[in-house]
């Protein structure tokens, strides 16, 4: 049986965050559900995703509770729900200026294959310096693999305020890739590329 997980987590908005896009996602980590409420309205009851598209816009200028209640087949000692608040903003975000890199490094670790799905023979980390550190109107940098000038995968997301730093297999770390800042709602930016040799 997997050992239990952290009880779950917002990642975006944080709790009293203000100036939230009427079009945000809800970024959060581990399982379970959500709840989404203001004043007197109907509850909006979500399973949890790593980022949660809402059925519809919220309000401007309204602030709203958020209820995350962990899975309790995988995270035990959660018994308590997680309540935070954030109030919108004026209204939608918009997609943010691109990241300028400044610096790109790549460290080799060997792997470790505890709790993990499966065994892979090294990996890399790649931590990328960009300027200025916060993107303006971003929560988040994603990083893409590049093959033959298409895209490979999903990419991989490390929220802002936190450098960029990203797991690679060390199968794939000789390869072109590209970084982009991610805003509320999943509008990415034009990307800035760069390749790691290993």
């Amino acid at each position: 049986k997997p050992p239990p997980l952290e009880c779950p987590q917002m990642r975006y908005p944080l709790d009293g965050a203000t100036g939230v896009p009427t079009n945000t996602k809800l970024w959060t980590r581990y399982n379970g559900t959500l709840s989404l409420s203001y004043g007197k309205a109907t509850p909006i009851d979500l399973a949890m995703a790593p980022i949660t598209t809402l059925p519809e816009a919220l309000l401007p200028n309204t602030i709203y509770t958020v209820t995350l209640t962990a899975d309790p087949e995988i995270s035990f000692g959660c018994d308590e729900p997680t309540v935070l608040s954030f109030t919108t903003g004026s209204g939608p975000d918009a997609a943010p200026v691109p990241p300028a890199i400044n610096e790109v490094t790549s460290t080799y670790y060997p792997y470790d294959d505890t709790n993990s799905c499966g065994p892979t023979e090294e990996r890399f980390i790649v931590e990328v310096s960009v300027s200025p550190p916060l993107v303006a109107d971003a929560v988040a940098y994603r990083l893409y693999q590049v093959e033959h000038g298409d895209r490979v995968g999903t990419g991989t997301d490390t929220m802002i305020p936190a450098m960029p730093l990203f797991y690679v297999n060390g199968t794939s770390v000789d390869n072109d890739y590209e970084m982009v800042a991610v805003s509320a709602s999943g509008l990415e930016s034009s990307a800035s590329a760069f390749d790691v040799i290993a």
